[in-house]
């Protein structure tokens, strides 16, 4: 019998959220859903919303939701989604509201649905998963699907002139007085699923403190339906779906007006051996870790010999195109 040790909690790195079960998710491997259940599981633990949650999971891969967050959840009709969730937000204010939809119920049957909840300003969050393609039906084309995207619908690419345009949601919402958060992540990097868990978090801070309608879009893989492997798809998405579909915040009413725009220029300045270069990086890494865009710019030469060293270091939450540019150029 294996011995049992026991992990004491400050020497502990990662364990798996309590409120994701040891059901064995019917999802396809690679893909992008199993990612975000373990993320908005940890967001509701470390918020200590478990008891007051309330998932609203409609028709799509996600139906079964149930199984592998234990939290309370409703099913709904496919698209009323977010019909359900006003609903029981309006009985149940005091409670945790969110729905986890894909581009084939939230942006196609669910148009009218999701487009009025924003509208109204609901005090709940939208959980969207967009991979441009019907993923549990066969993989059809999407409202999402992009130009020229191949699909059991579309064989020869989707012709804008026969299958239309796709369209974004998210920046359709974001025109609504009543939507307050409105962000695109995705998580086809570590990175990227650190920034994922940020804009989580931050949309259901905003829903508990009744500040009105949040939309989390994430730009998802469907490897089964694109036909390409789990490596292959996160690929394909970083270089076909995320040129159109742009990640980062589309509206956040939820800053303060001392937080927009940050933006920290530093300059550190010494001799060789004192550990400028390291301060910079240490500061750079930091940033890193707080999901800001970083710069690190070290001077080399004259420090290995005992002269001057300096190192910018930039930090923002905006794009940096060089170490020295205040904007980049679009």
């Amino acid at each position: 019998m294996a011995e049992v040790v026991e992990i004491k909690q400050e020497n502990l790195v990662y364990a798996k959220p309590k409120l994701i079960t040891e059901n064995v998710m019917h999802y396809c491997p690679g893909c992008s859903h199993g990612t975000v259940h373990k993320l908005i599981a940890e967001v509701i633990e470390e918020m200590g919303l478990a008891e007051k949650t309330v998932g609203i999971s409609p028709v799509g891969c996600s139906v079964f939701a149930y199984n592998y967050i234990d939290i309370d959840w409703i099913e709904a009709a496919h698209g009323r989604a977010l019909a359900v969730a006003t609903a029981v937000k309006r009985l149940y204010p005091q409670n945790m509201v969110f729905t986890y939809q894909g581009d084939g119920d939230l942006s196609a049957i669910g148009t009218a649905e999701s487009i009025h909840a924003a509208a109204r300003g609901e005090n709940v969050v939208a959980v969207y998963i967009n991979n441009a393609i019907y993923g549990m039906t066969g993989g059809q084309m999407a409202p999402t699907t992009l130009l020229g995207m191949k699909t059991a619908t579309t064989p020869y690419g989707r012709d804008p002139r026969l299958n239309g345009y796709p369209y974004k949601i998210a920046e359709m919402m974001a025109h609504l007085d009543g939507a307050t958060y409105i962000t695109r992540q995705s998580v086809h990097t570590a990175a990227n699923v650190r920034k994922c868990k940020k804009a989580i978090r931050k949309a259901f801070e905003n829903s508990m403190a009744g500040n009105g309608f949040s939309l989390v879009e994430v730009v998802s893989t469907c490897n089964s339906g694109w036909k390409l492997s789990p490596v292959a798809s996160n690929q394909w998405l970083a270089e076909n779906m995320l040129p159109f579909y742009q990640l980062g915040d589309i509206k956040d009413l939820t800053k303060k007006e001392e937080d927009k725009n940050m933006k920290e220029t530093l300059i550190i300045a010494g001799f060789g051996g004192q550990g400028v270069l390291s301060m910079g990086k240490i500061l750079a890494y930091s940033g890193v870790m707080q999901d800001y865009e970083v710069t690190w710019m070290p001077s080399y030469g004259p420090e290995m010999r005992g002269g001057t060293a300096n190192v910018t270091v930039i930090l923002s939450d905006k794009r940096i195109s060089s170490p020295i540019a205040h904007e980049f150029d679009r």
